[in-house]
């Protein structure tokens, strides 16, 4: 498989906004807290206290993550394009 790079658009929000949330993400919806660095995924019927953390989600820059000489496969590498 030829390297690609792909765009997934992540909702953010802090602790307090995410515990303020009363929609459930849906099925596949990806969120991310800014606070705690969690990022789950929905199910469409549990609210985001309910669902469980996904996995270990860290921003970078581009140049900080090319310049990672090892990476984490268990953690998920958000590229900072600006938004996060």
């Amino acid at each position: 498989m030829a390297d690609e790079t792909k765009v997934i658009i992540v909702n953010k929000g802090s602790t307090t906004e995410w515990a303020n949330q009363v929609r459930p993400l849906e099925q596949g919806e990806f969120g991310y807290d800014s606070d705690t660095k969690e990022l789950k995924i929905g199910d469409g019927v549990k609210t985001w206290e309910q669902l469980p953390n996904r996995i270990a989600a860290q921003v970078v820059t581009s140049a900080e993550y090319d310049a990672l000489t090892t990476k984490d496969t268990s953690t998920l590498y958000l590229i900072n394009a600006g938004g996060i």
